[in-house]
């Protein structure tokens, strides 16, 4: 999973469960995964996400004139930050996503972006923040909608 001088190789992300790598547990902490070994070396270095989408670290729902400030995620499962619904005017000020300093063992902080926006009403702000070492986006800001056409009734 896109880690600097390491190999990426999804295994189960979005997969059937009859698509998916064959693994084992070996105990409580540690799971032998099968592969062809196509691309993979000894020594290779991995990260694996046991979590993707599935929890959220901070989920903000409809509110108005938000300020989140002085935060530091150091690991969650998911995305950081979720931001939807009716959502707008927030800032986020010193607001930092960061794997803990001198832990060389963590190698990521959240397993799906680290600010995810989605059907929000606008006005998001980062002031000196830094996101680092998450699963996928950095910042993903969409919206959904749909077009529709007005039929008369005569």
């Amino acid at each position: 999973v896109g880690i600097e001088d390491g190999v990426t190789r999804p295994i189960d992300m979005m997969r059937p469960a009859w698509d998916r790598a064959k693994r084992e547990w070996l105990d409580g902490r540690t799971v032998r995964v099968f592969s062809s070994g196509k691309g993979l070396s000894a020594g290779s270095l991995f990260r694996l996400q046991h979590y993707y989408y599935q929890m959220s670290g901070f989920k903000m729902e409809s509110n108005e004139h938000l300020r989140l400030e002085d935060i530091t995620v150091r690991s969650t499962p998911g995305f950081a930050f979720i931001m939807r619904g009716t959502q707008h005017h927030t800032l986020f000020r010193r607001v930092n996503i960061v794997a803990p300093e001198n832990d060389p063992r963590r190698v990521i902080t959240c397993t799906a972006d680290h600010l995810h926006v989605e059907a929000s009403r606008g006005f998001v702000k980062l002031e000196n923040c830094e996101f680092a070492l998450g699963g996928d986006d950095i910042l993903n800001v969409h919206d959904n909608s749909a077009a529709a056409r007005y039929r008369s009734r005569k």
